[in-house]
C-alpha cells in the first residue's frame, strides 16, 4: 500500500511522502510548543518550515493532518461489539487503551432495579479479569470521564465467570462508569495515524486476541527496514500484552482476516506500552517516523 519501488531512476516526490512530511513537521512543532490540535500549519515559527508547509498547501490539506483529535480517533477501536456507549462527561488527560491497567467506579442497573452501586474495580484491559462490557466499554475514555454502557446479557452477567444468581443471564444491563486511573500513561499521540480499510464485519481482532500478520517496515527515505517474509513468515503476538511496539499493537485492533493497513508511527509509539523489551526486534531507526504495512493472516 505504501508506494515504494526499487530505485532504478530518480522519480518525483510522491504525494504520500509530501503528506508525511507535513505530519512530521506538525508533530515536531506541536510537541515543542503544545499548540491547540487544530492550529493552522502556516503559523509555524521557523521561516523554512512555514515556507515548506505553505508551498505544499495546494497539494495536501495540512488541516487534515494537524487535526489531532481525528488522529487520536484512529488509535482506538470504533466498534464496541454489541455495546452501545454514550459519554456523559469527556474527562481530561489521555485515553485508555488496550493493555493498560485501569481503575473505574461503576453502578449497574437492570430495567427493574439497581444491582450494584459505586463499586470500585481495577483490571487490565484485555486480561479477561472483569465483565466484558466494562472491559470493552472503558476503552477510549479519559481520566475523570463518565460513560453509560448499554450491554446485552451475554457481555454482562450472562458472561462466563461473571454470572449471578440474582440477575437473569439474558438481562440487558446499563452500566454507569467513571474512569479514575489508567497506567502506564499513553505518550502524546503526535503523528500517529492508522490508514486502512476500516473495520471488519466478523472475526475481528479484539484486545486480548492473538494477531497474525505479514508486515513490512520502511523509513521515510523509502528504505525497507524489516519484512516478515524474510524472517520465517508471519509474526504473532497477543494484543495488549506489550509484546510489540505500541503503534503496531494498537493499530491491528478490529482488523479481520486478509485486511491490509498502513500505520504511521512516530518515535514515542515505537516503544512497548509497559516499557519492556519487545519480543520481536525490528531494528528500528532512532528518533525517526516509520511506515508500517500490515496484512492480517488467517
Amino acid at each position: 500500500m505504501f508506494p515504494f519501488s526499487r530505485k532504478k531512476k530518480q522519480r518525483p516526490t510522491p504525494l504520500w511522502m509530501i503528506v508525511l512530511a507535513i505530519a512530521f513537521l506538525a508533530y515536531s512543532f506541536l510537541s515543542k510548543h503544545e499548540r491547540p490540535a487544530q492550529q493552522n500549519a502556516t503559523t509555524a515559527p521557523e521561516a523554512s518550515s512555514e515556507g515548506t508547509l505553505e508551498s505544499l498547501k495546494s497539494i495536501a490539506d495540512p488541516e487534515k493532518i494537524l487535526n489531532l483529535d481525528g488522529i487520536k480517533g484512529r488509535l482506538l477501536p470504533t466498534v464496541k461489539m454489541k455495546l452501545h456507549v454514550k459519554d456523559q462527561e469527556s474527562g481530561n488527560g489521555k485515553i485508555a487503551v488496550c493493555g493498560q491497567k485501569v481503575t473505574i467506579e461503576y453502578s449497574a442497573f437492570t430495567d427493574e432495579k439497581q444491582i450494584e452501586a459505586d463499586q470500585k474495580k481495577s483490571f487490565t484491559i484485555g486480561g479477561g479479569e472483569t465483565i466484558p462490557a466494562l472491559e470493552k466499554g472503558v476503552m477510549g475514555m479519559k481520566i475523570n470521564g463518565t460513560r453509560t454502557i448499554y450491554s446485552p446479557g451475554e457481555l454482562a452477567y450472562g458472561a462466563e465467570k461473571f454470572t449471578r444468581d440474582d440477575v437473569p443471564a439474558l438481562a440487558n444491563i446499563r452500566f454507569e462508569i467513571k474512569l479514575l486511573d489508567a497506567s502506564p500513561a499513553l505518550p502524546e499521540v503526535g503523528a500517529y495515524r492508522v490508514i486502512g480499510d476500516g473495520t471488519g464485519i466478523k472475526n475481528i481482532y479484539e484486545c486480548g486476541d492473538t494477531a497474525k500478520l505479514n508486515m513490512s517496515i520502511w523509513d521515510l527515505s523509502g528504505k525497507k527496514i524489516y519484512d516478515s517474509k524474510d524472517h520465517n513468515g508471519p509474526i504473532t503476538f497477543v494484543i495488549g500484552k506489550s509484546q510489540v511496539f505500541l503503534g503496531l499493537e494498537q493499530g491491528v485492533l478490529e482488523m479481520s482476516p486478509g485486511m491490509r493497513r498502513n500505520i504511521i508511527v512516530p518515535p514515542d509509539f515505537q516503544k512497548t506500552l509497559l516499557g519492556n523489551k519487545a519480543s520481536i526486534d525490528f531494528l528500528l531507526p532512532t528518533n525517526q517516523i516509520i511506515l508500517v504495512d500490515i496484512q492480517s493472516v488467517q
